[in-house]
């Protein structure tokens, strides 16, 4: 039987609560978990590994101290949600 985090490195993450929708995310903790952030070479996904990942962790590190809040993107464009009024800035 697959184990069910490794079904997406998000479960690393979202299942023992490093990261909760609609929360303040810890970055230095997000940072501790070094199987997220350099997956075993069987899970290793060069695309994911080599540039995304890469990316999000300067952006985290740059807006570490900027309140960063752990979304889902459908989040950001439902007209109820918490995020409808960053959309509403970002139209004007």
């Amino acid at each position: 039987m697959r184990d069910v985090r490794r079904c997406g490195a998000y479960w690393l993450l979202e299942g023992p609560g490093v990261v909760v929708i609609g929360k303040q995310v810890d970055v230095e903790r997000l940072f501790a978990i070094d199987e997220y952030w350099t997956p075993p070479p069987g899970e290793r996904n060069p695309g994911l590994a080599d540039e995304i990942l890469p990316r999000a962790r300067r952006y985290l590190d740059a807006h570490r101290d900027h309140g960063v809040i752990y979304l889902q993107d459908d989040m950001v464009f439902d007209p109820d949600g918490p995020c409808h009024d960053w959309q509403e800035i970002a139209e004007t």
